[in-house]
Parts: C-alpha cells; structure tokens; sequence
C-alpha cells in the first residue's frame, strides 16, 4: 500500500512535527481542533487527529507562525500557513500513535 502511494505523489514529502488548527469548512461553525502535522509538500499536509475525518470533505488549516521556527527550511518553503484543504484519506492509527487517526489532506 504504501509503495502505491508513493509512486503517485507528484511533490517531494519533508518530515516535520507541528501544532496546527483545523475546522470544517461548511456553513456552520464547527470550532477548532488541535492536530499535529507529520510532513507536508507543495501539493498538501497529512497530520494526525482526534477525530475522523471523512475523504472528500473540506476543511481550514491553520499552521500558528511560532510553530514555522521549528520547521526545516525544505519544508517551511512548502507548508501553508493558512488553507482551505480536501480530506484525500483517513486512517485509524495503530497502537503506537497517541492520536487515533492519520489524514491526508490536498489543497486547493
């Protein structure tokens, strides 16, 4: 699975370890919810999160400008701060994460 992953990315993934923000993007307030992102790329982000999210809905992306000093320039030069964002996948984390699931997010 992972192989066929890969091969269909069209940017180059950086590791990266940050706080960020993320809230449904519908016509109600849905809040905010803390989540941590995992790598990112030019084209999207995958982070982890407490809830699951489902493929294909939208959401804001919120990366806080403290959080950016911590992150390798490759990577800074790539991750948005602020982003609408399409779920592209969701998958519950095994036991060796603290956050139930991983998401993968492109955006738009």
């Amino acid at each position: 699975m992972m192989t066929q992953l890969a091969e269909r990315r069209y940017h180059e993934r950086f590791d990266i370890e940050a706080p960020i923000l993320y809230s449904l993007f519908t016509s109600q307030s849905s809040g905010d919810f803390n989540a941590t992102a995992k790598n990112c790329s030019e084209g999207g982000l995958c982070f982890e999160a407490g809830d699951k999210l489902l493929p294909g809905q939208y959401i804001i992306v919120r990366l806080n400008q403290p959080a950016l000093a911590d992150i390798p320039r490759p990577a800074k030069e790539r991750v948005k701060t602020n982003a609408i964002a399409r779920v592209r996948w969701c998958v519950k984390n095994d036991d060796l994460y603290e956050t139930p699931y991983c998401v993968g997010v492109s955006y738009c």
